[in-house]
């Protein structure tokens, strides 16, 4: 009898002790699922590109729109360098100087397959502090940012749907106010716009 006493109260045990779980978990089948309000919330559109632009003379040779004799207002230093590199939707060049000096990054996106990097920009655009749409030679663009000073400063241009090019810039020590960084990226990227026949 006592054995059937020690059984039945370890069958009661286990029962209450799965059902306290279950209870306690929920039934996967009928709990309702949590939903994400991004979702719901409208993803900023870009502008249209009214005047695509050709890039792809530039994508073999992107240092061609940045040349170094026409970054010298851009506080690189005395002796600049500059690297160009290559991936599937993606041609880079770099151009730097001096370790206290400033960088200038110029990316063109071609065929992407997330859309121009202006079209990125405004996807993501509520994670940028200050975001300032604006136009260059009647291309659409943007400039955006942390906002602190020292940080890069952004320029992204649309030159069609799937394309277009980016323009990171990073001041100089003394890093001057973020606005003054802004303006030199704006610069940059009407550099290129006019290389590109603009």
């Amino acid at each position: 009898m006592h054995r059937v006493t020690t059984g039945a109260i370890a069958f009661s045990v286990l029962l209450l002790a799965s059902g306290c779980s279950k209870a306690i978990g929920g039934d996967p089948t009928t709990a309702p699922r949590p939903t994400s309000t991004s979702a719901a919330l409208p993803t900023p559109s870009a502008p249209p590109v009214h005047r695509p632009i050709d890039m792809d003379p530039y994508l073999s040779k992107p240092c061609a729109l940045t040349p170094v004799e026409d970054l010298r207002e851009f506080d690189l230093g005395a002796e600049v360098r500059q690297l160009e590199q290559f991936s599937r939707d993606l041609a880079s060049c770099s151009s730097s100087g001096d370790l206290d000096a400033g960088s200038l990054d110029l990316a063109l996106f071609e065929a992407s397959p997330v859309g121009s990097p202006l079209v990125m920009a405004y996807h993501h655009k509520t994670s940028s502090e200050v975001f300032e749409p604006l136009e260059i030679s009647g291309m659409p663009a943007v400039r955006y940012g942390s906002g602190e000073a020292g940080d890069s400063c952004y320029v992204a241009v649309g030159t069609d749907s799937d394309q277009g090019f980016r323009i990171d810039y990073r001041p100089g020590k003394p890093a001057p106010d973020f606005a003054d960084t802004c303006d030199s990226a704006v610069s940059a990227a009407e550099i290129v716009v006019g290389r590109l026949g603009v």
